[in-house]
């Protein structure tokens, strides 16, 4: 488990090599179904959005039911606690 500010320092940077990566890129390279050996019979650019924003939304979605639950333990262990100091 890693500290949020060093998941969204991981998370910034990679998302900046991508797009420096993308943005060299010729529109046959990002759009040409097969152009790349790689991504069979996909385009670069249906292929990155696979592993960028998709992947992204997944993380989001992990990284708050993270919070939710530690969340939920701190309600808990308040509630405890406020119970015992009665």
């Amino acid at each position: 488990d890693e500290p949020l500010t060093v998941v969204l320092e991981h998370f910034r940077r990679s998302h900046q090599e991508i797009m420096t990566f993308l943005e060299r890129l010729s529109e046959a390279e990002l759009f040409d179904p097969g152009h790349f050996a790689w991504t069979n019979t996909n385009n670069l650019a249906t292929y990155m959005t696979s592993v960028t924003s998709s992947h992204d939304k997944w993380a989001l979605t992990r990284i708050r039911r993270k919070f939710k639950s530690a969340d939920s333990k701190r309600s808990v262990t308040r509630a405890s606690n406020a119970q015992r100091a009665q």
